[in-house]
């Protein structure tokens, strides 16, 4: 085996395990954010009796299996959903070591290739906010907690391109705006032909009369927006092509499904086939 492919497979392992211990993080992220408490001080205790985690008990997805889900100390279940959560972030870190190898810094590798390592931890840092978001849309089923921090951390991973690859500003500000175009795209079709439009059964008369831009710019649509904006800076962050796949999957869900039925489940699709739009048309990302 060449010595080259023996360092992707151990960037891609890396990846993994490193991704098993950022999920970990996530979960602490999921539960505590939308609780208003601090993410970085603290420390993790049973849900059951209390008794506080030790390190053991917290060695991500393995504590879970080695203990079959249960607390160590009380024996109640432990929710499979953390390690659920940790598997996750294991796999989509390792998807993209896989898929972009090309990002992965090896010992011996020039200097003039750490730009590309940062590329892989930046779009590293987009997925991570992306299952934060997504897991505590679901949970609540409103729209996205922080909104503006999310979507300002998700563009500035893509601004902060600029800054490490000044030569590559153009065609990286021609892929932010073409991917943010079609995540906009994307939500201007979901509303005109929202199932509010429909009328006896046909969109004429609702378009006519703007009925679902009416209902998208009530109170009662607000969580649906927050959503919406969060799809089109995840479009802005991913560029183009691979934002279509997301836009096109994310309107088609709105307009057939109906925004109300799905709204937990926006801040999914909108993960889901970013990272399938990433894994598919990877020469257009970043």
């Amino acid at each position: 085996m060449e010595t080259e492919a023996v360092f992707t497979i151990l960037g891609v392992i890396q990846s993994g395990l490193f991704g098993l211990v950022i999920g970990s993080f996530l979960n602490v992220c999921i539960y505590r954010i939308p609780e208003g408490r601090t993410v970085v001080k603290g420390h993790s205790m049973c849900m059951s009796c209390s008794h506080t985690l030790g390190a053991l008990d917290m060695v991500p997805l393995f504590s879970w299996m080695f203990l079959r889900g249960k607390c160590r100390y009380c024996g109640a279940p432990v929710a499979s959903r953390y390690s659920k959560i940790e598997a996750l972030t294991g796999v989509v870190f390792a998807l993209v070591a896989i898929v972009r190898s090309d990002w992965l810094f090896y010992p011996g590798d020039p200097i003039n290739e750490i730009p590309d390592f940062i590329r892989f931890l930046l779009f590293l840092i987009i997925a991570c906010v992306v299952i934060v978001a997504m897991m505590i849309q679901k949970d609540r089923g409103t729209g996205i907690i922080g909104a503006s921090i999310v979507i300002g951390i998700l563009l500035g991973c893509r601004l902060a391109l600029l800054f490490f690859t000044p030569e590559d500003a153009v065609p990286t500000i021609l892929s932010a705006a073409a991917g943010l175009g079609a995540g906009i795209a994307a939500v201007t079709a979901a509303v005109i032909f929202s199932p509010a439009s429909k009328e006896n059964g046909s969109y004429g008369g609702g378009l006519i009369r703007f009925e679902g831009v009416k209902r998208y710019f009530t109170p009662e649509a607000g969580p649906l927006r927050v959503s919406d904006a969060l799809l089109v800076s995840v479009c802005a962050a991913i560029g183009f092509p691979p934002a279509l796949i997301c836009a096109a999957v994310y309107a088609a869900a709105s307009i057939f499904a109906g925004p109300k039925k799905i709204l937990p489940f926006f801040g999914i699709i909108t993960a889901a086939f970013a990272l399938i739009g990433f894994l598919i048309m990877k020469p257009g990302v970043f």
